[in-house]
């Protein structure tokens, strides 16, 4: 059984590269350097909503948890920190939405003036 859900959480992770590596870009990258970068908001606010979310797996003990030990969505097995930093994903229980972006500096001009 363990085996079964190894391959399965592998072929998840591997569908989904491109949105973890979204994620981990803005969790890591673009929010470290830029502080009010746009999106951090967004970002926080979803935080909230799956902090008292009941699918919420604040320790990633669940069998579908793809990174055992941090905080998972209870549905999609997703690091919370991860997803809710993906813009261009979803909520899996649509209590959020994504983000189409394309060119996310041109927003940030108009916004920042």
């Amino acid at each position: 059984m363990k085996k079964e859900n190894t391959k399965k959480n592998f072929t998840k992770v591997w569908k989904n590269k491109w949105k973890i590596i979204e994620g981990i870009w803005y969790n890591h990258f673009v929010f470290y350097f830029n502080k009010t970068h746009w999106a951090k908001k967004l970002v926080e606010e979803r935080r909230a909503i799956c902090s008292i979310c009941p699918y919420l797996d604040p320790f990633g003990k669940g069998e579908n948890v793809i990174i055992k030990g941090k905080a998972a969505c209870g549905l999609c097995g997703c690091n919370i920190k991860e997803k809710t930093a993906c813009l261009s994903c979803e909520c899996d229980d649509k209590k959020w939405n994504a983000v189409k972006v394309k060119n996310d500096y041109l927003i940030e001009q108009k916004l920042n003036g």
